[in-house]
């Protein structure tokens, strides 16, 4: 059967779909055109979709998905009747077949191929010969010729346009390029994420995936982009090596394992109990841990309540609280501690109401051996401040935002280091000598501009 057969001038074949027929879009013999197959599909194809044989001209072939079977124009030779040239002066436009796309041209004539693929080639089965093509495997703007050629004739149809609408979990930022409120069907627009200031990119979720900070995109329809980013871990630190782990329970086929073994696809799962909603990691020897790096399952619109603890035979709490939004590994800045394992504990039904505890990867940051630094926490009015010393860097902790200037003073009050003059957000901060001071006791100050201290603190800091 043939699905849908033209032997005359002028038609138009759109929005169709055709299904385990022999040649399902296809013209006969010396059929002069011009010829239209728009926006139309064929499954289950028994056989090849284009002109069938003898010189049929004037055809576009515009957006034809053809599963199952090759789409073609080319000299069929002595095949059935003694078909010949099937076709001159054909287009296929934005056209895909997995199966492969034939495209030759008769002397004298041109058949082209353009953004159309996956591939394309000019052998055929009966002969060889070059057809025009270009942008192979990769669509074209417009995406339909034919609805590109009927609105400037009729000059009153609007071009199909669309939105992307970009949001953001953690500190980041995402432009777009061309910048619009909205787009014309088929404009290619590069998406770019940019993190804030001791942040990362850590991947895209919505409509678009992967972990590539910058991607471009074909706008074919209305879009909703998330990009997510955390905060870096502490500078001076390094990932620690996670040796074994042990679990309250394993869903069968995602066993403990796969949360640490540097693939980020698989995933470990508890039973959907509370009380096997836990998880312990061993380091192999007692570290110091002042971060954690975790992918959590569904991370990008589930939150978790977790309880990590660093220990031997006791453990110390070192965070507590619920996860972000994240579709990749975000960070927690721990308070430092020491110990060989590292435990993480869900404490009640996560956002989705239900005991699932699920990870993809995790990560352990710190230091090897027992080096524990210093931790100091004051309240100061409606200031919270704590700081750690972390031998290359200085860690300062604030509950609100503040325009301030941190300074790092000798026993002799002689400011040996300024680390930070001005705004200064909620958060995490750390700070890098600027320059190498020699090991000694020293002062951390935090203070306003109006000459308040907030925050200080005496450090002994050992090169």
């Amino acid at each position: 059967m043939y699905s849908f057969n033209l032997n005359g001038q002028r038609n138009l074949v759109t929005g169709c779909y055709a299904r385990g027929g022999r040649h399902d879009y296809v013209n006969g013999a010396r059929v002069p055109g011009p010829n239209v197959f728009v926006n139309s599909s064929a499954e289950q194809m028994r056989s090849d979709i284009g002109p069938h044989h003898r010189w049929a001209t004037g055809s576009l072939f515009d957006n034809i998905v053809a599963q199952g079977y090759e789409i073609r124009v080319q000299n069929r030779r002595t095949s059935g009747s003694g078909h010949g040239w099937a076709g001159a002066q054909t287009m296929f436009w934005n056209c895909t077949a997995p199966s492969g796309i034939v495209n030759q041209s008769p002397y004298g004539h041109v058949n082209w191929a353009i953004g159309s693929g996956p591939n394309v080639t000019n052998a055929g089965h009966w002969y060889t010969a070059e057809g025009f093509n270009e942008s192979v495997g990769t669509f074209v703007y417009p995406q339909s010729l034919y609805e590109r050629q009927l609105a400037e004739r009729l000059g009153s149809v609007t071009p199909q346009t669309y939105t992307v609408e970009i949001s953001t979990l953690g500190e980041g930022s995402v432009s777009l390029s061309p910048e619009s409120e909205s787009y014309v069907s088929g404009t290619e627009v590069t998406l770019t994420a940019t993190p804030d200031e001791g942040h990362l990119f850590t991947g895209w979720s919505g409509d678009l995936s992967g972990t590539e900070n910058s991607v471009t995109i074909i706008i074919s329809e209305n879009m909703s982009v998330v990009a997510s980013f955390t905060s870096q871990v502490p500078f001076g630190t390094q990932k620690l090596t996670i040796v074994s782990a042990e679990a309250g329970a394993e869903r069968e086929g995602n066993p403990k394992e796969n949360s640490f073994d540097g693939n980020d696809t698989a995933r470990w799962a508890n039973d959907q109990t509370l009380e096997n909603a836990w998880i312990i990691y061993d380091l192999g020897e007692t570290s110091t841990v002042n971060a954690l790096r975790v992918k959590l399952n569904v991370g990008a619109t589930r939150t978790y309540e977790l309880r990590i603890e660093v220990g031997d035979e006791d453990f110390t709490e070192v965070w507590s609280g619920t996860t972000a939004f994240n579709v990749g590994l975000q960070t927690l800045v721990v308070s430092e501690a020491t110990g060989r394992y590292v435990r993480f504990t869900m404490t009640e039904q996560n956002s989705s109401d239900n005991n699932w505890f699920s990870i993809f990867e995790t990560e352990v940051w710190g230091r090897e051996g027992d080096l524990t630094g210093m931790v100091r926490s004051v309240e100061n009015g409606r200031f919270k401040w704590s700081s750690n010393v972390n031998r290359t860097a200085l860690i300062l902790t604030t509950s609100t935002e503040a325009v301030v200037d941190v300074v790092l003073y000798d026993i002799r009050g002689r400011a040996v280091s300024v680390l930070h003059s001005g705004l200064l957000h909620a958060g995490t901060h750390i700070f890098n000598q600027k320059a190498r001071v020699p090991s000694g006791l020293y002062m951390l100050t935090v203070r306003g501009r109006d000459g308040r201290e907030f925050y200080k603190r005496k450090m002994t800091i050992v090169e």
